[in-house]
């Protein structure tokens, strides 16, 4: 269980079942046993999509592979998962200039560099790469949006940057699970931690 407005740390080694976990509760793969409800809505083994519909927004573990679209620029990437709804598209007719607002407004308040939506994202750097997941995925409005490895590989200003707004969004009262190899990292953020080991919780 996690409430509104913790983090909920796991503190595991790589391996131990934490990767497993954040994918079934997005909807990448499917769950053996158990029941993942939020807000009292059971989503056990539904379509990712349908899983962000009921709050459940996702910082993925490998920004490359389940991020970014790298053929795509970053005011599409910011808009990317939202594509199908206001302010992006209204009765199936897309908005290219809200597409464009929004990406002005997410990379000034992300601090995404260049602070230029027609940037392609395969040009950024890590920790500018990984901003614009955090930017697209926090700031819309989920109630519950784990993030796997939020700061891997990206450099030392945009974790600590990172790591503000993933405080702001449980000041805000989302209920945020951080999977972290880190150490530092879970004991850093976290209100409550659990651990793992070979797939179990075992404290």
């Amino acid at each position: 269980t996690i409430n509104a407005g913790e983090v909920l740390g796991i503190a595991a080694i790589e391996g131990n079942g934490q990767s497993e976990l954040a994918n079934a509760l997005v909807g990448f793969t499917k769950a053996d046993g158990g029941k993942i409800t939020i807000c009292g809505t059971d989503v056990t083994n539904r379509r990712a999509g349908e899983v962000r519909a009921a709050g459940l927004t996702h910082i993925p573990e490998d920004r490359n592979k389940h991020g970014l679209n790298k053929a795509l620029d970053i005011k599409n990437n910011l808009a990317a998962v939202e594509i199908d709804r206001a302010p992006y598209s209204k009765h199936g007719i897309i908005d290219r200039a809200a597409i464009v607002t929004e990406a002005k407004r997410r990379i000034e308040k992300f601090d995404i560099r260049p602070a230029n939506g027609d940037a392609m994202v395969k040009s950024l750097s890590g920790g500018n790469a990984q901003k614009v997941i955090v930017a697209r995925e926090l700031d819309m409005g989920g109630k519950i949006p784990p993030a796997n490895q939020p700061t891997r590989g990206v450099d030392v200003g945009a974790i600590e940057f990172i790591h503000s707004r993933i405080i702001e969004k449980r000041n805000a009262g989302c209920a945020i699970l951080l999977c972290s190899a880190d150490l530092d990292e879970v004991f850093r953020l976290s209100d409550r931690i659990i651990t793992m080991y070979e797939g179990e919780i075992t404290g």
